[in-house]
């Protein structure tokens, strides 16, 4: 049996936006000091990101 590759790196959806895997959906938060992650989170908010 050959190995066989398959890519599934597009037509993903994030929150019912178009992405291609890799993605990472916190990049598009705005980041702010005050945000309860800290700097353990970037300081990025926290939210839910459906794909």
């Amino acid at each position: 049996m050959a190995d066989e590759k398959l890519s599934f790196n597009q037509n993903w959806l994030c929150n019912g936006k178009a992405v291609t895997l890799p993605h990472d959906a916190m990049l598009h938060e705005v980041r702010n000091a005050s945000n309860p992650s800290g700097s353990a989170g970037a300081f990025f908010p926290s939210n839910s990101y459906v794909y």
